[in-house]
């Protein structure tokens, strides 16, 4: 059945009867009013009206200027059995979807009603698309103090032009939130089109990239466009830069030389217009010394060059930082930090920047259910939290098992990644293994954090 419900709207009730029934026989909701005064009660949740012009008490366009004007937007067949041309005319310009004639041929009205259907499914996903770039565009605001003003100031720069822009510093910095803006303040209306270079596999990334032509490969049994296709007019963002293959490399460059894309086992170049936003976590003067990242495509991607700092280095945002990212978890609601938490977490070094505080604040809100907020708590068992220096790690008394040694280097690693993918290879191991040790130790900590919440509902002090 489908999700779209059809009024037909005819003083002729063994006709409206029979529409009704065959619409429904075709899996499609459907009711039926025999004068406009009937239509009008039924109007309201209908998306498509069959709509006769001639009704006893009044004309058809009349109802539909009556609900265009409270806001309501139907998809409506006109149909008469009195053709005029100056009554088609009007019709098309209140915007009809079709003009049918009686006789009605079924088959006829069948491909219109289902034409209909393709049209408001469409107007959906783009109604869709069109919130969630408002919603992104809302969220994109850049938030430090005098220590930001800098990469602010450069943003801003960048979003008035269409030259790339290659984004560095650490990970979990927010290279993909400066990205989102230098698009929103600059291509607001266009696709955004974010791509995790080091989340592609190898032999898939060129055609993800660029598209690949049916046959071109096993599997690919249709022609696909490629990202760079699917951002066209807009940006793409290549996150990981650094570690896309050398042979694709020189490839992006030539896409960023000549504003086109050949698909994979294609023979023609399509024409993009894209802007190109690269980030990198590694150093990339380094990697091109290394022969790791090509010194041609690092001078064409850094025409405007944006370090990013460390969440380390600019503590004053914490407050700022900290609210923001409450205000956009779910289930935050009014919820805040306990008095001296602010305090303790500045003291963290935050090695997984403002992601791991990202992380951190939604542990909290999902732990500790009840109350202000103690986030400083959940960052002892990482022993980096000093009373005497922002940076500087607590000398740790005990020594730790390999076992917990390990324990504490995976989970560092889920932290400061984007994907268990990157995750798994930076350690060396398989993501087949690192999933089956981070069930494990979830089994673990859940044993672990009830005996805590036992434990701190009994004495009522914080631990960190």
């Amino acid at each position: 059945m489908s999700s779209h419900r059809v009024l037909v709207v005819d003083d002729d009730r063994l006709f409206t009867r029979s529409i009704v029934d065959l619409l429904r026989l075709d899996g499609i909701d459907a009711i039926q009013a025999g004068s406009l005064a009937e239509a009008r009660r039924a109007a309201p949740g209908i998306d498509i009206m069959v709509l006769d012009n001639h009704l006893p008490d009044g004309e058809g366009l009349t109802l539909l200027e009556e609900l265009h004007d409270q806001g309501w937007y139907p998809k409506v067949l006109l149909v008469t059995a009195n053709p005029d041309l100056d009554n088609a005319i009007d019709a098309l310009r209140q915007g009809i979807a079709d003009y049918l004639m009686k006789p009605i041929d079924i088959s006829q009205l069948q491909l219109a009603v289902h034409r209909c259907f393709r049209m408001l499914d469409l107007e959906r996903v783009e109604d869709l698309e069109q919130r969630r770039r408002s919603s992104e565009q809302r969220q994109v605001e850049l938030i430090g103090g005098a220590d930001f003003e800098a990469v602010r100031a450069l943003v801003e720069r960048a979003s008035r032009s269409s030259s790339p822009v290659l984004l560095t510093g650490e990970t979990g910095t927010g290279k993909s939130h400066i990205a989102r803006a230098i698009h929103y303040h600059g291509r607001p209306d266009s696709a955004f089109v974010a791509v995790n270079c080091a989340a592609l596999p190898a032999t898939l990334i060129e055609a993800e990239l660029f598209g690949a032509v049916k046959g071109s490969y096993t599997g690919a049994d249709e022609d696909r466009r490629g990202l760079f296709e699917l951002a066209d007019g807009g940006t793409i963002f290549l996150d990981e830069i650094g570690e896309l293959p050398l042979e694709l490399q020189a490839k992006l460059l030539g896409v960023l030389d000549d504003r086109k894309v050949r698909r994979v086992g294609g023979s023609e170049a399509t024409e993009v217009d894209v802007r190109v936003i690269a980030a990198t976590n590694i150093d990339p003067e380094q990697a091109t010394l290394e022969g790791s990242f090509r010194r041609d495509l690092f001078f064409r991607l850094n025409v405007l060059r944006i370090e990013v700092p460390p969440l380390r280095d600019r503590i004053g945002d914490l407050n700022p930082l900290v609210e923001s990212l409450l205000d956009n978890m779910e289930g935050s609601g009014d919820r805040s930090l306990a008095p001296g938490q602010l305090e303790t977490l500045a003291k963290y070094s935050w090695p997984g920047n403002i992601r791991e505080l990202r992380n951190v604040l939604e542990r909290a809100l999902i732990l500790q259910e009840e109350g202000d907020l103690r986030p400083a708590e959940l960052l002892v068992r990482d022993e980096s939290i000093s009373t005497d220096h922002p940076c500087a790690p607590l000398v740790k008394t005990e020594i730790l098992t390999l076992a917990e040694l390990e324990r504490q280097h995976l989970l560092h690693a889920i932290t400061v990644c984007d994907t268990q993918i990157e995750a798994a290879r930076r350690l060396g191991i398989g993501v087949a293994t690192l999933r089956r040790k981070l069930t494990q130790y979830r089994s673990e900590d859940g044993t672990r954090i009830g005996q805590a919440t036992h434990h701190q509902s009994a004495d009522h002090q914080p631990t960190a």
